[in-house]
């Protein structure tokens, strides 16, 4: 039986890259990364479930479709935002115990998983096959990071 998002309680595990396919719990347990992309797919249920009230109209309650375009720059506000908050090294306004740029890209993955839930995408499928594939690609390594027209980043 795979486990759920909410099997893995509020915190995070630690990824250990000396162990590339798993990662170790606060609580000392191991999973795959495999199981991690179906925590992310579970976040995008989770997500968009919790999101529903703004995919219908406030008088009459039926269903509208809300346009991608602005989604998307919603997205990118909340990356705007998290960039001012680190800037200023600001606290959250409503989580004040929080640095802001911790909720604001908290902020950008709820839009992201909502998006994904409301789409059908398997965010979780692609983010497993594109950390495997940047583990391995050429231009990440350090000879092609140290060439001419390397990545510096």
């Amino acid at each position: 039986m795979s486990k759920s998002i909410f099997d893995y309680g509020a915190t995070s595990g630690r990824f250990d890259s000396s162990k590339p396919n798993q990662a170790n719990t606060p609580k000392g347990e191991c999973y795959t990364i495999g199981d991690l992309g179906r925590a992310l797919n579970d976040c995008a249920h989770l997500c968009r479930r919790r999101a529903d009230k703004w995919y219908h109209d406030l008088e009459t309650g039926e269903r509208i479709q809300l346009n991608k375009g602005e989604r998307f720059m919603l997205m990118v506000t909340e990356l705007a935002e998290a960039f001012e908050g680190e800037r200023k090294n600001l606290m959250d306004s409503h989580l004040p115990h929080r640095r802001a740029v911790e909720v604001e890209m908290a902020d950008e993955l709820i839009r992201m998983f909502d998006y994904a839930g409301e789409h059908g995408l398997d965010l979780g499928g692609a983010f497993v096959e594109k950390l495997e594939y940047n583990r391995t690609r050429e231009d990440h390594t350090d000879a092609a990071r140290r060439g001419e027209h390397g990545k510096r980043f």
